[in-house]
């Protein structure tokens, strides 16, 4: 695998110091003896943020829901005292360019939780309860490190369109980075693709599966390439991506096949997605009888899609969002129930203007 250690060296050098205190809303929690503080909100005024790993010499282990929403930030180092990172927490931070995951962090979004003390068993999980930040004990976690909810890291960057580059410590035990692309720890799973990252990109051959909305809302991807492993593509994907032109597949991959840009199971019954960019006529061929979940959503009015519907057995949710087929559109719906809807989570963020 490619080392990513220039990158992380790179960015070490515009993070010379951690920043005052006063730059931080917190939250201390104490559980069996164990003091721990959770960043609640970032009220500082620096574009080069590190944070520190201890505030009043209590040490620093989660950044909150939120945290840094909003900010002008535009890098960002996690201390190596950080071990979860909470859902929204850099969401709507336009600046943003890159961040560094420090070797500590092990747990991100809904499911983040942190350890405090030295009993390696004892694990907590940071929560919002009533509008507080707060940290509860859980009895069960998984052991894989990280498990990952909805729509790209559960939408830790969402809105951070200049986003380019997740760096990752390379002695950090469930996470790696290469060429800013985020994965496990294997480089088996691809679990989020920078936002701002432009051109197009080819999956390495490592990866066998890619996490569900790992390319959600990357709005400067034109072209994904999908290597002969890739086994399982997770949903949300590829969603609000309007300058994707094509979808190619490896000619050795036994899962997946493309045909004019368009990406198909490999028994090609499916359509699974059609690129969101792609402009002009194009008909669903006669050997699809299923549409995927959410195939056309996001295409223009520049594109036309011609659909025999006497040869479709099966729509799944919102494989047809965003198209209005007038008098038939009432008749579609009897016969195929989810072919316009999407689950309201994603409904909502539509009309906030995602």
């Amino acid at each position: 695998m490619k080392t990513s250690c220039f990158i992380f060296f790179a960015l070490l050098t515009i993070s010379l110091f951690a920043q005052n205190q006063n730059d931080f809303e917190f939250t201390t929690t104490e559980i069996n003896g164990n003091q721990s503080i959770i960043i609640t909100k970032y009220i500082g005024n620096n574009v080069n943020v590190k944070l520190p790993e201890y505030i009043n010499g209590i040490r620093v282990t989660a950044i909150g829901e939120r945290a840094f929403e909003q900010s002008n930030i535009k890098t960002i180092e996690i201390s190596n005292s950080v071990i979860s990172i909470g859902m929204r927490a850099f969401s709507g931070c336009q600046e943003l360019t890159t961040v560094l995951f420090s070797a500590s962090v092990t747990n991100l979004g809904r499911d983040a939780s942190i350890r405090t003390g030295t009993n390696a068993n004892q694990r907590l999980e940071a929560a919002d309860i009533n509008g507080q930040t707060a940290i509860r004990h859980i009895d069960n976690v998984s052991g894989s490190g990280g498990q990952l909810g909805n729509y790209g890291l559960d939408l830790i960057f969402d809105g951070c369109s200049k986003l380019t580059a997740i760096n990752v410590d390379p002695n950090n035990s469930n996470y790696y980075s290469n060429d800013g692309v985020l994965f496990n720890k294997q480089m088996t799973v691809l679990l989020f693709y920078p936002h701002g990252k432009e051109g197009n990109y080819n999956i390495p051959n490592s990866v066998l599966e890619i996490a569900e909305g790992a390319f959600f809302n990357c709005r400067q991807l034109t072209s994904v390439f999908f290597s002969e492993n890739v086994k399982k593509i997770g949903m949300f994907n590829f969603f609000f991506c309007p300058l994707i032109t094509s979808f190619n597949v490896d000619v050795n991959n036994k899962n997946f096949k493309s045909e004019n840009g368009v990406l198909y199971n490999y028994n090609k019954d499916e359509l699974i997605r059609f690129p969101s960019g792609k402009k002009g006529y194009f008909r669903v061929p006669d050997f699809v009888k299923i549409i995927g979940h959410g195939a056309f959503f996001g295409c223009g009015s520049e594109t036309t899609v011609h659909i025999y519907f006497n040869n479709i057995t099966q729509i799944n949710q919102g494989g047809l969002a965003g198209f209005n087929f007038g008098n038939l559109q009432e008749q579609l719906k009897n016969r195929f129930p989810m072919v316009f809807d999407l689950p309201m989570d994603i409904v909502f963020l539509f009309d906030g203007g995602a």
